[in-house]
């Protein structure tokens, strides 16, 4: 290999040898022969600044690595639309109004299949008199299908309104327009107004007062149906065990549907401490 690179360099510089190159300033004048190689031409020096020492930027406070592959977050973290959670008493609140509205629903629908079922039992009973008393019998069947059925469809609504007070309490905190129960301490509201607080629907109120009333008037109209059935065709003894055990059912259920709830959104107290307590907000806000 080497006798063969020696080779190749004679006969470049026998090639050469006759080569007379006259070179500008700056450079040499190289004359070949045999022998001999070509120069390259001189290169003046180039002056080079010097240079910089490296300059390190700086390191954010908020990220002090303990080690090569540990790094602690900031310190304050902005509000995550996707990992909100909403207050434990709201939490619980919003999950028994969806068990209420969801057992609602199913009784709604089972009382409406039975009114529908002593409908027709009625109108094909020729036992029945005087026509007028009938005709309220079969009307109250009307009435309790009728209510059942939108009683069943306001649980719905309910169920699908209180699945997005999540999103809703979520989207309104992220814009810093949701109530922050850490900066009050006296904020004791009714739970119907809680909820619209923590992202309920605005007439969420009027929805419940809805199915509430509806739900209860269905259960009325089929039980003042079938009594008024009993009182027509059966015995007396018959007529006042009935009306009886009708008092005890109704009575305590309608007090306790209602009383308690109008009691918690119009009492004096709950009202002047949610006004203060918002008063609180808006001056902080401010």
């Amino acid at each position: 290999m080497s006798s063969y690179n020696h080779g190749v360099e004679e006969s470049y510089d026998a090639e050469n040898a006759s080569v007379i190159a006259s070179i500008d300033s700056g450079h040499e004048s190289v004359t070949g022969g045999t022998g001999s190689r070509i120069k390259s031409p001189a290169v003046s020096r180039i002056d080079v600044p010097p240079r910089s020492p490296a300059v390190q930027m700086p390191m954010p406070t908020h990220y002090m690595p303990f080690s090569p592959w540990t790094v602690v977050p900031p310190a304050t973290v902005p509000k995550n639309f996707f990992n909100y959670e909403l207050p434990k008493t709201v939490l619980s609140v919003r999950d028994g109004w969806q068990w209420t509205s969801q057992s609602g629903a199913v009784v709604s629908g089972l009382l409406a299949a039975v009114a529908a079922q002593l409908l027709g039992f009625f109108k094909d009973d020729e036992n029945l008199s005087p026509s007028g008393a009938a005709g309220f019998v079969i009307a109250s069947c009307y009435a309790a299908l009728f209510l059942n059925i939108a009683a069943t469809i306001g649980s719905f609504v309910l169920i699908d309104n209180l699945g997005e007070v999540g999103y809703r309490a979520a989207k309104r905190d992220a814009k810093d327009e949701l109530l922050q129960v850490d900066t009050i301490g006296d904020y004791t509201p009714a739970v119907s107004k809680m909820l619209v607080d923590f992202g309920a629907n605005g007439i969420w109120n009027g929805m419940l007062y809805h199915w509430l009333i509806t739900f209860y008037l269905g259960i009325l109209s089929l039980i003042i149906s079938v009594l008024t059935y009993v009182i027509l065709s059966e015995s007396l003894a018959t007529q006042v065990v009935m009306c009886t055990i009708v008092a005890l059912t109704l009575f305590p259920t309608t007090f306790f549907i209602f009383s308690g709830l109008f009691a918690k959104s119009n009492h004096p107290y709950n009202k002047e401490r949610s006004g203060r307590a918002f008063s609180s907000i808006s001056s902080s806000k401010t």
